[in-house]
């Protein structure tokens, strides 16, 4: 009970936390579509598409070596905080090489220096939160996103409503929020007491740059997968086109935010237990209990999709919806691949990663060639979905040398048949699609009352701990 316990408070914190960066962007779309037309929103979605394509590969994903060495046993933080930012200093200073090369890119050439700041803060901010994850101090962590959540709505507010500044008002509100919560950080976390002058340890150095060099192609592939699409919707519809996309990933992005917020607390989890001797239960137990989470909450999403995008976003936007069930089902499959893909966390092994992530990536590639021209702006969300699927079944099989988990029980074919039909549903308007979505949603609830029965009755052991202190 103990450790169903800790992951279960350790998920309530990172929800509590995860209210930032991620969520802010689900809960301002309604802003954003508003102020902004759809190719000014486009554009938006392309700059930070390519910081998040550049940033890995210049900084070496080093935030990733950051969580996994401070989880090691008795680490020591002040050399692994002087080769991250030994490493971070040296990709803020190649990153300045970026700068003409994107004054040439006509649709972006007028941010180039707003890009190179973003690049500088999604490699500052997100380390410092991997040290706040690697040193397990959640409550800081969920505190740090909420700071940056408050932040960046009230600056978008003044920069998009009062200022009317658009595109470079988005901008500058990301800016200023990441490096106003990185200096937070780096005073609340007292993390300056590890920036002293201690022996370079060339050992752990190499061990360290080896694990997150070894993540940058899986970074670079899992770009392709998540957004190489926008550039090929871009090429052949447009920047509106891309628009819409965008606006479509948001609603499966709230989705995201809450299966990551496990994901963050699982990893802790699996490293602890991987000397347990009963590991293999526990997982195949935790794997039926989150799937089961998925499908109920996608399930919901999809119930309510059309209501929600009539008061989400503007009109000009609507139509988007139209394109979120694929993406929605694409993002909860990626949930459960990378619940499977822990065991190479646990493991220190990154070729299985990569190798996944490859598989995925070369197949969204080429539909997103076959499909946006034929089927347009859904050839995309096809495309991302079926990537996703990709690296599902290779991890489903590739992990058992690790962990044997039970993919394939009947309960998550059954629940992946029913969600199917409902999300085929959803394109008809007529009260039998929608009394049919209604009945799929009550099965696919059925089918989850394990879920629901564990989370009461944790939540009921909690409650009365607590009335006995």
């Amino acid at each position: 009970m103990n450790r169903v316990k800790e992951l279960f408070n350790n998920t309530l914190l990172f929800t509590f936390g995860n209210i930032g960066t991620k969520f802010i962007n689900f809960l301002m779309v309604p802003l954003y579509t508003y102020m902004l037309s759809q190719g000014e929103y486009g554009t938006i979605d392309l700059i930070f598409s390519i910081t998040t394509l550049v940033a890995p590969v210049i900084m070496l994903n080093i935030s990733e070596a950051v969580i996994r060495y401070c989880l090691d046993k008795n680490p020591d933080i002040s050399k692994i905080i002087n080769i991250t930012t030994t490493v971070t200093f040296i990709g803020i200073v190649l990153s300045i090489l970026c700068i003409p090369i994107l004054k040439q890119i006509d649709v972006v050439s007028g941010y180039a220096f707003y890009i190179y700041a973003l690049l500088v803060l999604t490699a500052i901010y997100p380390t410092m939160l991997s040290y706040l994850r690697g040193t397990e101090q959640i409550k800081l962590f969920s505190i740090s996103n909420i700071v940056n959540t408050v932040l960046m709505a009230g600056l978008n507010i003044v920069f998009l409503v009062t200022l009317k500044m658009g595109i470079e008002g988005y901008l500058l509100a990301n800016i200023f929020s990441y490096s106003i919560t990185s200096v937070f950080i780096l005073f609340r976390s007292k993390m300056y007491q590890y920036f002293k002058r201690v022996p370079w340890d060339s050992k752990l150095a190499k061990q360290m740059i080896k694990y997150s060099i070894a993540l940058v192609p899986n970074s670079l592939l899992w770009w392709v997968n998540n957004s190489s699409s926008r550039f090929i919707l871009i090429y052949f519809l447009g920047t509106a086109a891309n628009g819409l996309f965008a606006v479509a990933y948001k609603i499966p992005s709230l989705l995201t935010t809450l299966t990551q917020v496990f994901s963050q607390a699982w990893q802790i989890s699996a490293i602890k237990e991987n000397e347990a001797e009963d590991r293999e239960a526990f997982n195949n137990k935790m794997y039926r209990i989150y799937f089961k989470f998925i499908f109920i909450v996608g399930s919901g999403v999809i119930l309510v999709l059309k209501p929600l995008m009539r008061i989400y976003v503007s009109p000009d936007f609507y139509e988007a919806w139209r394109y979120t069930p694929l993406l929605l089902y694409g993002f909860m499959i990626l949930a459960l691949a990378t619940f499977l893909g822990t065991s190479y966390y646990v493991e220190k092994n990154t070729v299985g990663n990569m190798f996944s992530a490859v598989g995925g990536a070369v197949v969204a590639l080429l539909l997103n060639f076959i499909l946006i021209p034929t089927i347009g702006v859904n050839g995309a969300a096809l495309a991302t979905c079926i990537g996703y699927i990709t690296v599902f079944i290779y991890r489903a099989f590739d992990t058992q040398k690790y962990i044997r988990i039970k993919v394939w029980n009947k309960d998550f074919v059954l629940l992946n048949i029913l969600f199917i039909l409902q999300m085929a549903l959803v394109y008809f308007s007529n009260w039998a699609s929608y009394a049919g979505g209604f009945i799929l949603f009550l099965g696919i609830l059925f089918v989850g009352k394990e879920l629901i029965k564990e989370f009461f009755s944790i939540l009921n052991k909690l409650l009365k701990r607590k009335k006995r202190k």
